[in-house]
């Protein structure tokens, strides 16, 4: 299973959600505040 989604919003910008491990839902988004999906990527995974 995945530990995050990324989605684009309708400015360009890059969501994050991140997946809780032990239910498996979905939480809330988190602007990652970049258009580019690698740096998106990088900010989630730190």
């Amino acid at each position: 299973m995945r530990q995050f989604y990324l989605a684009k919003n309708s400015s360009g910008y890059y969501r994050v959600f991140f997946i809780n491990p032990v239910t498996g839902k979905q939480g809330s988004g988190k602007s990652t505040h970049s258009k580019d999906k690698v740096e998106a990527t990088m900010i989630a995974t730190s």
